[in-house]
């Protein structure tokens, strides 16, 4: 038989043919018009301003379009950083070295730029991890005329002083009592709210709200049938609900009230395409994507009418301070596209770390320093490793100790990428360059301080005894970490009992190894520890410290020592 009619393709969707588009068409004019003149100061002037604002802009609410331009800005940036090997071949055949010079200054501009964008990216992402927007628990029944001073009454407010006589509000929900200064309600108010919910309760009446709405679409769709609570669960999760947030919020705005109407619509018009793009079971898509339209025709109707009429919108709807509403924002941009290609921009990065040029490589490692520096946890990335490992192999010293000095500065603060980054750190303890050595002889003594009882601690404190022997400026380093690791206490004038007993430990651990001749260092410490200082108020307080740090250490070693003799008299006796 004769085929049907073919189907008509649907028309693609106005987020990926309209907005995405002319955002792309826009980007490859931009950067094609200032990346093919990186020496004329304008252009690059024009695109480096250009990036910076977008970047202030990431995150905020009222500019929802900057997570889709940097998306799309990176990726041409990253083809602009690829270019070499096809110029590299044209330029060969035509000997114009003016225009390969030209075309590296372009991959170098966009390696900037690129490491710009990756470090306001993850400090975005760490903002979020460090302060998350946390949707609170349902609450039991509550005593609804109870008083802040009633037994059992939270009266914490967000300050965490409590009551203090002064005029305090509770919240109509949780019953929670605040400060009326610290939430911006005077008690001298003409226009006492009637009803006032705080901010955990805004969010948890954001979810009932999505919930009423999402079963009314879901009951609509079935023909009347009530939805399933798992189906409604599923498209009322917290980031659903984040959501209407933001939408609320922009909605209430009055400061540029045109401004926010585009950015609502923007919304919508992303949420739409990828509610419309997703394999959601049954019709949690459709469902979506129908009530995102209902919200952007009530909204069109909205901005027609008066203003009154948006105004007692926004009083019906739950809304959160700017503070929240920036969390709620970043709740939303760590899953968007442009956080989940931060990996695949890092291998772009980690590409020009094997460039001949020496220019390129640093400001490759410039570039990951700008993200560890935002997020130290980002040294737990695979591309952020092998960018750290590579850069401690780079011919150039400077560059090597920059890269140790990044990793002194944030390795602390993450202790589990200690061992990550460890036998890295002190292979370069044989580096020729001086200020390399000096640099890893700090960042093993700030180990050792830090966590005096771990294995690598001892580890490290071995390695430094190789040093002691080295040029006079590292000596004196190696000398002075064993003075402050041993010597000198935490805090206060003397030792702890526990620190007395890891220090000796230490001690013995490390000098267990040692012979007559590689011990020759610690005697001639311990000579210059206990020899009084020529002048100096410090000085003499510090020696006098010392002194008493000796002392206790030589009785917890005395005490160590008849320990391990009792404990020898007991075995032997219970061998016979």
């Amino acid at each position: 038989g004769e085929a049907g009619p073919s189907r008509a393709e649907p028309p693609p969707h106005p987020y990926r043919s309209a907005v995405t588009e002319l955002a792309s068409q826009l980007l490859r004019s931009l950067t094609s018009r200032c990346l093919d003149r990186p020496d004329d100061a304008d252009a690059k002037g024009l695109l480096e301003e250009f990036v910076r604002d977008l970047l202030l802009l990431l995150g905020r609410p009222e500019w929802p379009a900057a997570p889709l331009v940097l998306t799309l800005l990176s990726k041409l940036l990253c083809r602009r950083m690829e270019r070499k090997a096809e110029v590299a071949v044209s330029r060969r055949d035509s000997k114009d070295a003016k225009a390969e010079r030209e075309e590296q200054a372009a991959r170098l501009l966009s390696l900037d730029l690129l490491g710009q964008v990756l470090a306001a990216v993850v400090a975005q992402r760490k903002l979020h991890a460090d302060a998350p927007l946390t949707f609170p628990d349902d609450k039991d029944e509550v005593d609804e005329a109870a008083q802040p001073t009633d037994a059992g009454e939270d009266a914490t407010c967000v300050c965490g002083r409590g009551y203090d006589g002064g005029f305090m509000l509770d919240c109509d929900r949780c019953h929670r009592w605040f400060h009326g200064s610290c939430v911006g309600i005077e008690a001298q108010e003409d226009d006492l709210p009637s009803e006032w919910f705080c901010e955990s309760c805004q969010l948890s009446r954001a979810v009932t709200k999505q919930r009423t709405t999402i079963s009314r679409l879901l009951s609509l769709a079935e023909g009347g049938g009530g939805p399933s609570e798992e189906t409604v669960d599923a498209l009322c999760s917290e980031e659903e609900v984040t959501k209407q947030l933001l939408l609320n919020f922009l909605e209430a705005s009055s400061a540029e009230p045109a401004a926010a109407a585009s950015a609502h619509a923007l919304l919508l018009c992303q949420w739409h395409f990828d509610a419309s793009e997703q394999q959601q079971p049954g019709q949690g898509g459709a469902v979506l994507c129908r009530l995102y339209e209902e919200q952007q025709a009530a909204h069109a109707l909205r901005c027609r009418g008066p203003h009154e009429l948006r105004a007692a919108h926004a009083r019906s709807v739950p809304l959160l301070s700017r503070e929240r509403i920036l969390s709620a924002s970043r709740k939303l941009l760590v899953g968007s596209a442009l956080l989940r290609r931060l990996e695949t921009l890092l291998a772009y990065v980690l590409l020009m770390l094997k460039e001949p040029q020496s220019s390129a490589r640093t400001k490759a490692i410039r570039a990951i320093s700008g993200v560890v520096t935002a997020d130290p946890s980002t040294l737990e990335l695979a591309g952020v490793k092998q960018a750290v490992h590579l850069a401690l192999s780079e011919p150039s010293i400077a560059v090597r100790e920059a890269t140790l000095d990044l990793i002194g500065q944030h390795i602390l603060s993450q202790p589990q990428c200690v061992p990550i980054y460890y036998e890295a750190i002190v292979k370069r303890l044989g580096d020729v360059g001086i200020s390399v050595r000096k640099r890893v002889v700090r960042i093993l003594r700030d180990l050792c301080l830090k966590e005096p009882g771990s294995p690598h601690a001892v580890d490290a404190c071995r390695r430094l005894v190789s040093r002691v022997v080295d040029e006079e400026e590292v000596q004196k380093l190696a000398l002075r970490a064993f003075h402050e690791l041993w010597f000198l206490p935490s805090s206060g004038e003397q030792l702890s009992a526990d620190e007395s007993a890891a220090r000796c430990k230490q001690i013995l651990s490390v000098s267990s190894r040692a012979t007559r001749q590689s011990s020759e260092w610690l005697r001639q410490l311990l000579r210059k520890l206990v020899t009084p200082p020529a002048e100096g108020k410090a000085s003499l307080k510090e020696h006098a410290t010392v002194l008493r740090v000796c002392g206790q250490l030589v009785s917890q070693l005395k005490e160590s020592l008849l320990q391990l003799h009792e404990a020898e008299a007991e075995a032997e006796a219970a061998e016979a």
